[in-house]
């Protein structure tokens, strides 16, 4: 049976147990989830954020979280990060696990087994054999629910708030603001790490929507004027394709959404002095001025979100009448 020895330690890759100078130690799950793949990739930087994606998976984790683990891994190692002679850390990179493995063969006692000894391996080699088969049954399983339910997967362990996101184009992930001292523009695609994307605005409200072209939409500031932006984003940076004529300065913005095939947006805004009370307007990326919707069905109701269907044949507005209560209009 093959075991990776290193230091004082040897590791039995099959049956997972950790020994010390013979002696068994015990591993959580964690530990055991760690060890190996620090065994498994000897000698080279791995990153928090490729530890939360291989042990951690979909479950979201701080930085505090995971040094944690890796901490109580050393302490049963016996390792010190000071002077490290398993896994060191990489300064603002991760972690390396640095000792040197060495394959080798584990030695029976006994140079034939008893018939006891080959009843229990018959008998284990069953059970591994039935895990193998359930276990394969529970993933195709899990495999048919996230087909049928979606995927989850986890943002970034960067703390701040995570606002207005959007799935990118052909369903690759998606880019979302990262709002902490300041804001922030992120994507996560499905199978990679979140990067940050660099853009040029001093602040982004909201992402919006994709046009036909996949130009992003979003409403942000741009030296010191607030407007609506088409942007486009190319490795890992945004610039500025288009900016709509008719800015958002002086006026408190509550909703923005846009039609893909009238080429405008809607706009659910009230004058930033006046009391509060929105109204529906749309304009185009070329308008002089704004274009306010207006229905009697709306008379008398505060008009709160607003929202379009996928095919974009309807509008969606949410009220709220004087009693408080909501109520959801179709245009």
């Amino acid at each position: 049976m093959n075991e990776v020895e290193f230091g004082p330690f040897r590791f039995n890759c099959h049956t997972r147990q950790l020994k010390k100078r013979g002696q068994n130690i015990p591993l959580d799950p964690r530990q055991l989830a760690l060890l190996v793949f620090f065994i498994d990739n000897p000698d080279r930087i791995i990153s928090r954020d490729e530890l939360q994606s291989v042990i951690w998976k979909d479950i979201f984790v701080s930085d505090n979280a995971i040094s944690k683990s890796v901490a109580n891994l050393r302490k049963l190692l016996g390792d010190d990060p000071k002077n490290a002679r398993f896994i060191q850390t990489v300064p603002k990179q991760g972690y390396r696990f640095i000792s040197t493995l060495q394959n080798t063969q584990s030695i029976e006692k006994d140079s034939k087994l008893t018939r006891r000894n080959k009843l229990s391996l018959f008998l284990l080699t069953s059970f591994a054999a039935l895990t193998s088969i359930a276990s394969m049954y529970f993933w195709s399983t899990q495999s048919i629910k996230h087909d049928l339910y979606g995927a989850s997967f986890a943002l970034t362990r960067q703390s701040g708030l995570k606002i207005t996101p959007l799935s990118m184009l052909n369903d690759q992930g998606i880019i979302y603001l990262n709002k902490s001292s300041n804001t922030e523009l992120w994507a996560k695609p499905k199978q990679e790490s979140p990067y940050e994307i660099a853009t040029p605005f001093e602040d982004i409200y909201e992402l919006i929507e994709f046009t036909s072209n996949g130009d992003l939409v979003i409403r942000a500031l741009h030296k010191g004027t607030c407007s609506w932006y088409k942007v486009e984003i190319k490795q890992k940076k945004m610039t500025i394709k288009e900016t709509m004529e008719l800015g958002c300065n002086g006026i408190v913005v509550h909703d923005s959404d846009y039609s893909k095939d009238i080429d405008e947006l809607f706009v659910l805004a009230h004058p930033e002095k006046s009391i509060h009370s929105n109204r529906l307007y749309r304009m185009a990326f070329n308008a002089k001025s704004f274009i306010e919707i207006t229905s009697q069905r709306l008379k008398g109701l505060e008009l709160e979100r607003l929202d379009l269907n996928p095919l974009e044949q309807k509008l969606l507005l949410v009220t709220h009448n004087s009693k408080g209560e909501s109520e959801a209009h179709f245009f």
